[in-house]
């Protein structure tokens, strides 16, 4: 985090989405929010498993 962006990496997404306080916090204070090719490569080849264990 620069104060200005927030970059996450691939398991900052999964820890956001199975809602821990600590990033959850970080994300919504951040004014933008960035993500690396690799980390979109990752949690688009694992949507199927991501889909799956957020809901139910």
């Amino acid at each position: 985090m620069s104060g200005s962006s927030l970059l996450l990496d691939t398991n900052a997404f999964i820890y956001f989405f199975e809602g821990r306080q600590s990033v959850a916090r970080l994300v919504a204070q951040a004014p933008t929010i960035c993500f690396s090719p690799i980390s979109e490569i990752e949690l688009l080849s694992s949507a199927h498993y991501l889909s799956r264990k957020f809901c139910r």
